[in-house]
């Protein structure tokens, strides 16, 4: 069982809950407002929806009341697919893993915010479980001061892009392009987590270890392939699968369903919702149960 949490745009939840289900998660459960239960329903039907808490004040826990039950019985955790660039979103992420709003980058902190110290609340590291951040969830990440020193070494799994590595690191995005992987493996060590470094190459970092990706098809740099990436990764970790392990496991699989997908659709034609079940399929061939 896993928890793909929270989010407030459609498509990216929805696509990473699909190929979460499609890569073996079990039951893909979804915390979200309840604007996006039918939308996301009608693409991902088998997923179960729990409504978010409303405003910011008081917010982690009143979160963990209402996940906390089915959180314990999860094994892995998603953050970021959709979820939004606002206060709202930042005091999530702040409250999902225990870290005090206050210590946010940005003044005032929402009409809402109280400043609340979500520190000595439960929170999703209070479970022990992988947990991964991606998209939105790494541009929250990156508000809070010194997050990495609040949070255990090797909890998390960190899936960047350039961009979003430059907003984690304080680097540009013209050093990290110099040098991927010196930066990829700079980051990893500097916060005590696994990176996963998109792009061409995509790398993944774990301490002094650094693995590259043996594809990187042209088919996979279009919208939403990060959201699917990121469902078949914490589908893996759902099943016991270390962090480097699953992080180098959806990257191979994810290109190898890519490349079979091309010859039918070419490298433009493809689209980040044709990669659940062609994963599965993938799977299917390698002996996966």
């Amino acid at each position: 069982m896993r928890l793909v949490a929270p989010a407030s745009r459609p498509g990216a939840p929805a696509l990473a809950s699909m190929a979460a289900a499609r890569s073996g998660a079990g039951i893909v459960h979804l915390v979200s407002n309840r604007g996006l239960f039918a939308p996301v329903a009608q693409l991902a039907p088998e997923t179960v929806f729990l409504a978010l808490p409303d405003g910011e004040t008081g917010l982690a826990r009143r979160l963990f009341d209402l996940i906390g039950e089915r959180a314990a019985r999860c094994n892995a955790f998603l953050i970021g697919p959709g979820l939004g660039d606002d206060d709202y979103a930042r005091a999530l992420v702040a409250a999902a893993l225990g870290l005090s709003t206050s210590s946010t980058r940005r003044v005032g902190f929402g009409a809402n915010a109280t400043d609340e110290d979500s520190s000595g609340t439960s929170n999703l590291l209070t479970y022990g479980k992988p947990i991964v951040i991606d998209a939105d969830g790494l541009n929250a990440l990156s508000s809070i001061d010194g997050w990495w020193k609040r949070v255990p070494a090797g909890s998390l799994l960190l899936t960047p892009h350039v961009g979003e590595l430059a907003r984690l690191t304080g680097l540009s995005a013209e050093e990290i392009n110099a040098d991927h992987a010196a930066a990829a493996r700079s980051a990893a060590k500097k916060f005590g987590q696994t990176i996963l470094l998109k792009g061409a190459p995509t790398l993944v970092a774990s301490g002094e270890e650094l693995w590259e990706a043996e594809d990187a098809p042209v088919s996979l740099a279009t919208a939403g392939t990060g959201d699917v990436l990121a469902g078949s990764i914490v589908a893996f970790l759902a099943q016991g699968s270390a962090p480097t392990t699953a992080a180098n496991l959806a990257v191979a699989v994810g290109s190898a369903a890519a490349r079979t997908l091309e010859a039918d659709l070419g490298a433009l034609g493809l689209i980040a919702s044709d990669l659940p079940m062609a994963i599965a399929r993938e799977l299917a061939r390698l002996g996966q149960p």
